[in-house]
Order: C-alpha cells, then structure tokens, then sequence
C-alpha cells in the first residue's frame, strides 16, 4: 500500500482522492462511493453556480459547512457528506472537482481502466477511435477509455497523454527532433573542419 500512496499520491487532490478510495474500501461502499462521485461531479458540471459557490473564499469556513448542510446533508450518503465537510474545513473545497476526479482516476487505475488523452490535428470517425483505443490498450495492457482532443498546431500524426506522461508521435516534433540532430551534426562539422585547419 505504501508504494501506492507514493506512485498515486503526488498533489492535494490525490491526497484526498486517495483518503476517500480508503474510507469507502473500509466502509465496504466503493463501487456505490464511485457511482455517488461520478453521479456527483456530472450535478457540479451542469450547475456552474454551485461549482462556483463550493470553490467561493469569500463566504468562509463556517457559511460554507452551512451551505453544504443545507444542500447535501440527506441528499448524499454519510460517506460523502462528512467527507465534503472534512474538505472545507481543511480550506479546501476548491479543490474538489478535482478531488473527485482523482477519486475516480484511482479506482478505475484499481479495477484496470486508464484514460487516455489522444490529440489529432483533425478528428476520427467513431470506428477508427475504437481500434486505436483497442491497440493502444492492447500495448498498455489496460481497458482503455479514450478521449478525443483536437490540436491544430499537429501538422500530422497523433500525441498521446497517458496519465502524466506525453507520448508524442507528431509530425511536427519529429521535425523538430530532425532540425536539432540536423543542426548538431553541423556544429560538430564545423568543429572536425576547424580541427583540421588548426591541424595544418
């Protein structure tokens, strides 16, 4: 577990992603946890203004937990609820959208499931998405689920975001790569020509 929490672990909302997978892994509630976040983060993402009254820090600690009371208490399981006030009185219920989502990249990294951001310089259809999560699940050897991101700086070819890591394949950075060998093959060139001259 140790070694989890480090690889995992690495910002504020990983931390308190991790401490909720754990207290509904105690609980014995974290598939129903899981549904209650996504269900959760889907109300947050079409109501803006109570995403933007959760993130306030001009009403403060104690205005806040009352307005929590009185929207989620009932509405949200103990878990949950308790969990959202733990936040605020830590001073960091801005953070928890993102808390969720690290919530919920950590169970899905549990169960096998890894999201993946694919940027192309103009989209896929629906059937060439698929193959490509399918082999590039296949070469991580992980259930994939892909997300579609359109980049018009990318001239051609494709970059990959597994997690924190870039995966970049695209035409315009193998240029880039290809002007810089280009450009250190001159200078030692240039280097061997000036040895040779000094030589003479």
């Amino acid at each position: 577990m140790a070694e989890h929490i480090e690889k995992v672990a690495r910002t504020v909302e990983d931390i308190y992603g991790l401490a909720l997978v754990e207290m509904a892994e105690k609980a014995n509630t974290l598939d129903d946890t899981a549904t209650e976040i996504e269900e959760l983060c889907k109300l947050l993402g079409e109501q803006p203004e109570l995403a933007t009254l959760l993130a306030s820090r001009v009403l403060g600690v104690s205005k806040l937990a009352a307005s929590i009371e009185r929207l989620f208490k009932g509405q949200l399981s103990d878990l949950i609820y308790n969990f959202i006030q733990t936040v605020n009185r830590k001073g960091r219920l801005d953070k928890l959208t993102d808390i969720f989502k690290s919530f919920s990249r950590i169970v899905d990294s549990r169960n096998g499931i890894v999201e993946v951001d694919v940027y192309f310089a103009t989209p896929l259809d629906d059937a060439a998405l698929e193959s490509l999560g399918q082999k590039i699940g296949a070469a991580i050897q992980r259930n994939v689920i892909l997300n579609q991101k359109i980049d018009a700086n990318l001239i051609g070819g494709m970059k990959l975001r597994v997690g924190d890591r870039l995966i970049d394949g695209s035409i315009v950075t193998q240029l880039k790569i290809l002007e810089r060998k280009i450009v250190a093959q001159g200078r030692e060139k240039a280097k061997t020509q000036l040895t040779q001259l000094i030589a003479e």
